[in-house]
């Protein structure tokens, strides 16, 4: 493996260390198309009672923090406006390394045995 491969791997793994980062790969992987921010933003307040002021704290965090890392990793297609589609990198990291541990299938993230 190049050492170019090897910072590009390290920086998908970094980026991917963060849950949110993780919940935002995996539901913009798995949506047929372009999403946007304000769906991105429901979709990580979903399950908590979140009000409009934590609406936008979170779509601010993903447009700031979340979003452009993501992005440079080239794991989402995001130019800074309102859609996020699949980035280059998406058809190589299955989403499912977005998921929790006790959800990933035996074999789905790769291994020896597949």
């Amino acid at each position: 493996m190049s050492r170019e491969s090897e910072v590009q791997w390290d920086t998908i793994l970094g980026t991917l260390a963060h849950e949110q980062r993780r919940r935002v790969y995996r539901r913009v992987v798995e949506t047929d198309g372009p999403t946007s921010l304000d769906e991105l933003a429901r979709y990580l307040a979903s399950g908590r009672d979140a009000d409009a002021a934590e609406l936008a704290r979170t779509r601010t965090r993903l447009h700031h923090v979340h979003l452009p890392k993501l992005a440079d990793a080239d794991l989402v297609s995001w130019d800074g406006g309102d859609r996020i589609s699949q980035g280059s990198f998406s058809d190589h990291i299955s989403p499912d390394v977005a998921s929790p541990p006790s959800t990933v299938r035996a074999g789905s993230l790769g291994g020896a045995d597949d």
